[in-house]
């Protein structure tokens, strides 16, 4: 087979698996950062910091971007204060701009200078001009993303010139009572542990991390009898199950790998082994999607796509499950590709409603 040939054979892999290569070049990290809002790290900081150590554990990890920033977000309460410095990739940036523009009556030009890619993975490059000067770049699988991606950083170019133009005094952020005692607290004991079938992706997260021994990342399968249990035995240490895990976009993959009953057992297994559950389930529209790209690529649909029988109502199932086994539960938004970020807890965080 020739090199061409084995590259559409990998790709074709991915899409039957999940375990995307170049997935936070059109997903990136700081998406789902956004849902961990200073009150929310806040909240799990004081339920976890009388802990002598912190257990999470990221499944599906793909190349550990968004678990590296996970971890840093919730290991250091001093940072729920701290601006970040890179451009949020938002769908709503283009209508931000728009309307930061209008006052002066002004439009942003979007102007498309590359359509690269491949015949199955497309990629556009767009750069933004307000009043013919250039103001940004975006970079996507799609041109909405890299226009989106643009206007954030007109966004954030424009809001750097506002605030230069305004006293130093006038641009303090005041720092309430709640966030100034937040601050004042040490940094938790926080570990970290990123797992994902594929050992590519997962050399490529250990190499963002050669330095660091709070954050690991290794190639297991939780469906595999028993790994998941032996990751508990090997990591956690006078605990019986972490205090949080993370799925985030991952069930669509087990539902179609694993069918109905592998579904329903995952969800069992992750509620098991931690307090707290961070989940993104996929809508039944990704599943059509997931389908229809390998029909593109000619690679054979494996049986098990074809046998699952929960389809349509696939994330109220979920939703519906998880009531069943975690007593309260908070829905932390939506995505940008319109999926719900949905924490699963046992123990209340600023007592949020039970699950219904």
């Amino acid at each position: 087979m020739g090199t061409e040939g084995m590259a559409e054979d990998d790709l074709a892999i991915e899409h039957v698996f999940g375990n995307f290569h170049d997935y936070y070049t059109f997903n990136p990290e700081a998406e789902r950062i956004r849902f961990l809002s200073p009150s929310l790290r806040s909240s799990l900081y004081h339920a976890f910091h009388k802990q002598k150590r912190v257990y999470y554990m990221d499944i599906g990890c793909n190349e550990g971007k968004l678990t590296k920033a996970v971890h840093k977000a919730l290991k250091n309460p001093q940072t729920l204060a701290a601006p970040t410095t890179e451009t949020t990739f938002s769908v709503d940036n283009i209508c931000l701009l728009n309307e930061k523009l209008q006052k002066h009556h002004q439009n942003p030009e979007y102007v498309t200078i590359e359509d690269g890619g491949t015949g199955h993975r497309k990629h556009f490059i767009i750069h933004v001009f307000i009043a013919n000067v250039f103001f940004g770049v975006g970079d996507g699988v799609s041109k909405k993303i890299a226009k989106a991606k643009a206007a954030g950083q007109a966004l954030e170019r424009l809001n750097s010139i506002e605030a230069a133009e305004i006293p130093t005094s006038a641009t303090e952020i005041p720092v309430t009572e709640e966030l100034a005692k937040t601050t004042t607290e040490e940094p938790m004991e926080l570990y970290t542990i990123g797992i994902d079938v594929d050992p590519v992706l997962i050399d490529r997260a250990q190499s963002l991390v050669k330095n660091d021994t709070t954050l690991h990342f290794e190639v297991a399968d939780v469906m595999l009898g028993g790994q998941l249990d032996e990751i508990c035995k090997n990591h956690l240490e006078n605990s019986e199950c972490f205090d949080l895990i993370s799925c985030f976009s991952i069930t669509m993959w087990i539902h179609l790998n694993h069918g109905d009953a592998g579904l329903i057992a995952f969800l069992n297994l992750a509620a098991s082994k931690t307090k707290h559950l961070l989940i993104e389930p996929q809508p039944w529209k990704c599943y059509k999607t997931a389908i229809r790209r390998l029909e593109r690529l000619n690679h054979k649909i494996p049986a098990s796509f074809r046998q699952i029988q929960i389809k349509q109502n696939v994330v109220q199932v979920i939703e519906s499950h998880l009531n069943d086994l975690f007593p309260y539960k908070t829905s932390l938004g939506k995505t940008n590709w319109s999926r719900l970020v949905l924490l699963y807890s046992k123990e209340p965080l600023n007592s949020p409603p039970k699950a219904k």
